[in-house]
């Protein structure tokens, strides 16, 4: 190989790198919720979904008020999502550790994306984010986990929806 190529090679590696920045592999993080001073009295469930790139879509454009009616397959599907509940008795901040084990089965089954879903009372269906009721977390955005946050995202639960209130990270 000569120089030249070897130059060249080495170049692309590099804009590479910059552009798309330098994710460290997927891992787990600590998801922390804290419920508002508006749903406290209330019984609000949050269930966070690990979602693969195969579910993606399906996720994003399910219907929020579907899913959280009485027999909805989606919702019914057991060992996809783990709960967090608030009701007038739990703490108003809760939290999916890293250490949780159902991280170890979201990254087996290849997730890439984390979905937080709340049974708030609003009856507009959205896809994606725009639905205040969903709230879809890249697990491998650079831009949410640095070395000062310490790798967590929080989120606030209001009566008008889930709101991430992690700072992003300069795009690199």
């Amino acid at each position: 190989m000569t120089c030249r190529k070897i130059l060249t090679l080495a170049l692309l590696s590099l804009l590479v790198a910059f552009t798309t920045g330098c994710c460290p592999k997927l891992k787990p993080f600590q998801v922390t919720v804290i419920a508002d001073e508006s749903i406290r009295g209330y019984t609000v469930a949050v269930h966070l979904v690990g979602v693969n790139p195969q579910d993606n879509n399906r996720w994003t454009n399910y219907s929020m008020t579907k899913y959280w009616a009485p027999g909805d397959t989606l919702h019914n599907q057991q060992g996809v999502y783990t709960k967090i509940l608030f009701d007038p008795t739990s703490q108003t901040t809760q939290a999916l550790t890293r250490e949780d084990p159902v991280w170890d089965t979201w990254l087996k089954y290849g997730a890439t994306d984390l979905f937080l879903v709340a049974n708030l009372p609003l009856k507009e269906d959205h896809a994606g984010n725009a639905d205040a009721r969903r709230q879809i977390i890249p697990i491998n955005n650079c831009r949410y986990f640095d070395e000062l946050s310490g790798h967590s995202v929080t989120l606030r639960l209001t009566k008008d929806g889930i709101r991430l209130e992690t700072p992003l990270a300069p795009q690199r």
